[in-house]
């Protein structure tokens, strides 16, 4: 029902005009059919730009559209079974391509343009599953990377020892198509970092249609007796994908030669011992099988700036002791890749890399560099670094009974370079 018109007021219309910015599209819609004069204020473009930069991210606009209300129209035409995660994913997707434009322009020309909406749905009918539309929605934005030997994957790289020398395991976004392609991997997982992964097909598969679009985000697992355990990384798509975008740009992760390294800073632990600081970090790779968990370490050494020449040394010797929760101790050399140069000297600094399998998920660790000095061969120093822990958050699910041979789904491919330096 329309109700009667007083004479309006200008400063009354500019005071419901800031009431209808803060609403709802849907209430913006209802507010329309109350009076002509409502019609008139929530059709205005000041009403409908607020629409576009909140639900859109609009802050120009659009080439072909006459006015803000057309705009938005002709997104919700495109978008509007995206709506409730539009801004959240291409807002998170602006922030990473900003940031890699700058920092890894090499990983930022590899991303492909948006695949059809229309195959996703193919998809869908195909394998009988309802995807989650931020996942979905991703893929719109751009449906995976161009792969390369050279370790640019926009999830991030680890150091590794390969048969001639240092390496690098690359993970690279994977195209919309790989996802039902079980060659990758090991059976049921969905993999999205190289610390973390997914179990979309297996999940949705087996969900209810109202549970669809809730499929939790998993990392690695292994299989113990009859159930699975998985690391649980984030309840959606979204908070997984924000929540890495929010760590890359705010440089949780290091960047080596224009490549994201994924080693978290919220893994670091730091020492000052003599002239020599030491820091460690490690990350979790996805190679968990039969309980065996993978993890690779990163170990930074570098000394003071103001380091006398004639306390210039060399390794000589690495190595780092691990602990479970039960007593068992197990010592591991740490020298499987080295980084920039052996010799430590004013301001120098010395990167290395060590991969850990072992059956605990909860251990300890500590360890000590061995540095010779270069003017007396005869005088040795054990730099030890900070003990630290590693532990990961398991869950145990029984009621997944994955086989070898069941279609593989991946949101990374994975590739092994031999020079970590190029």
């Amino acid at each position: 029902m329309v109700v009667s018109e007083s004479k309006p007021c200008a400063r009354q219309d500019a005071v419901w005009l800031e009431v209808f910015k803060f609403l709802s599209y849907p209430d913006v819609v209802k507010t329309s059919s109350v009076s002509v004069r409502w019609n008139a204020l929530a059709s205005s473009d000041f009403v409908w730009k607020s629409q576009c930069e909140f639900y859109w991210l609009l802050k120009e606009l659009p080439v072909g559209c006459d006015n803000w209300k057309s705009a938005f129209i002709a997104r919700y035409k495109a978008f509007h079974e995206y709506i409730d995660c539009y801004r959240y994913v291409r807002g998170a997707w602006n922030s990473l391509e900003d940031w890699l434009k700058k920092h890894c322009p090499l990983i930022f020309s590899s991303l492909k343009d948006g695949i059809a909406e229309g195959v996703i749905h193919e998809y869908e009918r195909q394998y009988g599953l309802q995807l989650p539309k931020d996942l979905k929605l991703s893929y719109l934005i751009h449906n995976g990377q161009e792969t390369s030997p050279s370790g640019y994957g926009l999830l991030g790289s680890h150091y590794k020892k390969g048969p001639h020398g240092p390496g690098l395991s690359t993970f690279f976004l994977l195209e919309f198509s790989e996802l039902f392609d079980d060659s990758f991997g090991p059976a049921g997982s969905l993999v999205l970092s190289c610390s973390e992964k997914m179990t979309f097909l297996q999940l949705v598969k087996s969900a209810q249609p109202a549970d669809a679009q809730k499929i939790v985000a998993f990392s690695s697992w292994y299989r113990l007796d009859s159930a699975y355990r998985v690391y649980e990384v984030a309840e959606t798509f979204t908070r997984w994908f924000s929540e890495y975008v929010k760590k890359v740009v705010s440089g949780r992760f290091p960047v080596d030669n224009g490549r994201i390294m994924s080693y978290d800073s919220a893994t670091e632990v730091r020492k000052v011992f003599y002239f020599v600081e030491t820091s460690v970090r490690w990350s979790l790779i996805n190679t968990c099988v039969d309980g065996i968990s993978t993890y690779s370490l990163r170990l930074r050494m570098k000394m003071n700036d103001n380091t006398p020449s004639s306390e210039a040394c060399k390794v000589v010797k690495a190595y780092c002791n691990l602990t479970d929760l039960t007593g068992h101790l197990r010592t591991k050399r740490l020298a499987d890749v080295v980084v920039g140069s052996p010799v430590l000297a004013n301001d120098a600094e010395a990167i290395f890399s060590l991969t850990v399998v072992y059956k605990s998920v909860d251990f300890m660790v500590k360890g000590a560099i061995v540095l010779q000095s270069i003017a007396n061969s005869e005088l040795k120093v054990k730099v030890p670094f900070a003990e630290f822990r590693i532990t990961v958050p398991w869950k145990t699910y029984s009621d997944l009974s994955w086989r070898q041979g069941d279609s593989t789904s991946l949101l990374t491919r994975t590739t092994d370079s031999n020079d970590a330096s190029s």
